[in-house]
């Protein structure tokens, strides 16, 4: 019988991601959330806490801008400053008109 880790199904690609997964690995959507009052980590469509009951706070749908800002805040601090840079040469880059 083969070992397998535990995991977390996304609702929105019903990608497997590894049980200690915020977000997909494949689409970026919120996998888990955790409680402001007990820090508990519940399912990402929960309304309430598993632990103590409390609502749980909802974030708006994830747009793909917000889900790459996401993104690139989850990133290393070395390759947040990676993606900063190429960014700016590509605002600064000149384009060539014909």
């Amino acid at each position: 019988m083969k070992d397998t880790l535990p995991s977390l199904t996304c609702s929105n690609c019903y990608h497997e991601n590894p049980e200690e997964a915020k977000f997909c690995q494949i689409c970026g959507q919120q996998l888990a959330r955790a409680c402001t009052n007990c820090g508990t980590q519940n399912e990402a469509d929960s309304k309430f806490c598993m632990n103590c009951g409390k609502p749980l706070e909802h974030l708006p749908p994830t747009t793909e801008e917000t889900r790459l800002t996401l993104l690139q805040q989850s990133a290393p601090e070395g390759l947040q400053e990676k993606m900063r840079a190429t960014r700016l040469e590509s605002l600064e880059a000149p384009t060539i008109t014909s």
